[in-house]
């Protein structure tokens, strides 16, 4: 399994993670979009990461998440307590009951040890994270409409994102207004396969991960919102994208995220200069290179800069 390039293992950090259906099939219809709901919750808890937001639409996904530093190992208590999340019945690749695991960890003989090795190595890291979600979703998927092969594309793409309030305010923005930019509703909190709606709906799950941005919920949403620029701007979206792309004009930041914006699927690192720059570094393949942060364009995003200097088609 290939892993992530921009992993970082010695503190919380953030990752925008998008999947996109094999050939951009639209594969996904209400039902699927709700199991895809309840394994990415089913997964995390088995992980012991955080979602914070997320939208699922018909042949791509975006989830953003708070993966916890790697520190020492899990204790068997710990290990036994998650694998009953995501096993609850005995599997043909795992064949243990909770009671047997806990029983072969207790011993900690070969068996037990290897046992315990793969499940922590799973554990707080979002590769296994989108794998997890991915594989079983497409068992599940294949077994219901009785098919065989890939229902998802190439592996996933990652955008590291600064664990600060801002920049993980944009990026929740960015996801939420998904199904806006897609044009199926002018309100996010309508479209209930996301993790706003699901949040002004109630949900405790999904109202948990809009904590970790660090302002009251109604603060947030001054970002959602629309305006008369807005409806002035996208009356003519092909054009303003092509005027936004070349950094002839600005517009509001509420209005520059109902575009499809390549700096938040292509980024690679997204935050202030000094945290893109150090990150950039540190996962380039020449470390020789000149790596530098690469400001955003089309709007004030208030010094928010991204790891690659990415120039065509950057709206649409």
């Amino acid at each position: 399994m290939r892993r992530l390039r921009n992993r970082t293992r010695g503190q919380t950090s953030y990752y925008h993670l998008i999947s996109r259906t094999v050939d951009g099939e639209k594969l996904l219809g209400d039902p699927e979009k709700e199991f895809f709901l309840e394994l990415i919750t089913q997964v995390a808890d088995f992980s012991g990461i955080q979602v914070i937001a997320y939208s699922v639409m018909s042949d791509h996904s975006h989830v953003l998440v708070e993966v916890p530093p790697i520190e020492g190992e899990y204790s068997d208590s710990e290990i036994v307590a998650r694998y009953q999340k995501l096993y609850p019945e005995p599997t043909n690749a795992l064949p243990y009951t909770v009671e047997e695991l806990a029983e072969l960890l207790e011993e900690n003989q070969s068996e037990g040890q290897a046992i315990r090795a793969h499940l922590s190595r799973r554990m707080g890291d979002p590769s296994y994270f989108m794998k997890s979600v991915k594989q079983r979703f497409t068992s599940w998927f294949n077994q219901k409409y009785d098919r065989y092969g890939p229902v998802w594309g190439d592996r996933f793409t990652s955008v590291l994102v600064e664990g600060k309030s801002w920049p993980l305010q944009v990026v929740t923005a960015y996801i939420d207004l998904n199904s806006v930019r897609m044009g199926l509703v002018e309100d996010p909190g309508q479209y209930l396969y996301a993790g706003y709606a699901q949040a002004k709906n109630g949900n405790p799950e999904a109202q948990a991960g809009y904590r970790a941005l660090g302002v009251d919920f109604d603060v947030y949403e001054k970002l959602l919102a629309s305006s008369k620029e807005t409806d002035e701007v996208l009356k003519d979206r092909e054009r303003m994208a092509l005027v936004l792309t070349e950094g002839n004009a600005e517009v509001s930041i509420q209005t520059a995220l109902r575009f499809k914006i390549r700096y938040f699927n292509e980024g690679k690192v997204l935050g202030s200069p000094d945290f893109v720059e150090n990150h950039a570094k540190a996962f380039a393949r020449n470390p020789k290179r000149e790596r530098k942060a690469h400001p955003m364009h089309g709007a004030d995003w208030k010094g928010l800069t991204v790891g690659t200097g990415l120039r065509m088609n950057l709206f649409s």
